[in-house]
């Protein structure tokens, strides 16, 4: 797949924030930016969705700092994220993808309840969200979460729309975020309130500063 042409539609290079595939275990960002990650604890390679994916066990996780290409310090700025999960220890609270500064701000923006279901989270002076279904372990679920202030949350699984909220005008922080993947870092009071280590796979994770549409979703669920 052409990862800036999504079934006829161009998205432009500068669109794609991070694009880390996971291939051959690398957390080489490939979008134009090179906001290439770093590994904390005992990464394993594993078999992905698409090549290979990373496990997360024991506490392990991925960060990197989101600036100076940051989507987040505008209000009202459309995302999107996107990802293979497979988590393969239980159905409990954990955390995917975790966004936070030094200032305190902090989110879990894609995480499970404590009985395993997805959920996908943003603020506007107070948490919003869009639930999802429970993720089946040992299985490899594609979740693609859209936010723009007249659409506002969108969760789609398995490119097919799940839920979503109502539109809403997101409350950035005023500062550079740090982005973590499988892991709150402890920081489980952070909205909307649950998390944690993450135990399973991902893979293919995009972070766009636009909202895609149904069809790219759909596109990147079907590599």
């Amino acid at each position: 797949m052409n990862h800036f042409t999504i079934l006829g539609d161009v998205v432009a290079p500068t669109n794609i924030q991070v694009y880390y595939s996971f291939k051959d275990g690398s957390l080489t960002d490939y979008s134009s930016h090179g906001i290439h990650a770093t590994a904390f604890g005992a990464l394993v390679t594993t078999t992905g969705r698409v090549d290979e994916a990373i496990q997360f066990d024991s506490g392990a996780y991925i960060s990197n700092n989101l600036y100076p290409f940051d989507f987040s310090r505008v209000n009202d700025y459309s995302y999107t994220m996107a990802l293979w999960a497979k988590p393969t220890g239980s159905n409990s609270a954990q955390t995917l993808v975790f966004v936070s500064t030094s200032t305190g701000w902090c989110a879990h923006f894609i995480a499970t309840t404590s009985t395993g279901v997805l959920t996908v989270n943003s603020w506007m002076n107070g948490p919003v969200g869009a639930l999802g279904p429970l993720l089946t372990l040992n299985t490899w679920t594609h979740i693609g979460y859209t936010y723009s202030p007249s659409n506002g949350i969108r969760l789609y699984v398995n490119g097919e729309l799940y839920s979503s909220s109502v539109p809403f005008t997101f409350s950035a922080p005023d500062a550079p975020v740090t982005i973590t993947l499988g892991t709150d870092n402890g920081a489980t009071g952070c909205t909307p309130g649950y998390g944690g280590e993450f135990a399973g796979a991902l893979d293919e994770f995009y972070l766009y500063n636009v909202e895609l549409t149904a069809a790219q979703i759909w596109t990147l669920a079907h590599p």
